[in-house]
């Protein structure tokens, strides 16, 4: 039985490149038969294969950050006396410029 699928498959094989052989020798200088003087161009030959079958995933980039402005130039101070009632007190004040 074995013998008989090794036959078999010998024989497809050859008819395969006995085919292939064929007809490559009607086409020995690249041009078909049915070409003639003045004609267009022949179409490349086909492709057997995808360039990049499989694509890399795409790349998604995070948004530009928002730069926050720079604080503006604060600082403590002590401001005018203010009495309290039992005291003289010297409150603190922000003061930017």
């Amino acid at each position: 039985m074995g013998n008989i699928a090794r036959a078999l498959i010998a024989g497809a094989t050859l008819l395969g490149v006995g085919a292939q052989n064929d007809a490559l020798a009607t086409d020995v200088l690249g041009i078909g038969a049915n070409v003639s003087i003045g004609s267009e161009a022949p179409a490349p030959p086909p492709r057997y294969y995808e360039a990049h079958p499989y694509a890399p995933p795409p790349v998604y980039a995070a948004p530009a950050p928002d730069y926050v402005p720079a604080p503006p130039n604060c600082y403590w101070t002590h401001s005018e006396p203010v009495w309290d009632g039992y005291r003289w007190v010297e409150p603190r004040v922000q003061v930017c410029e």
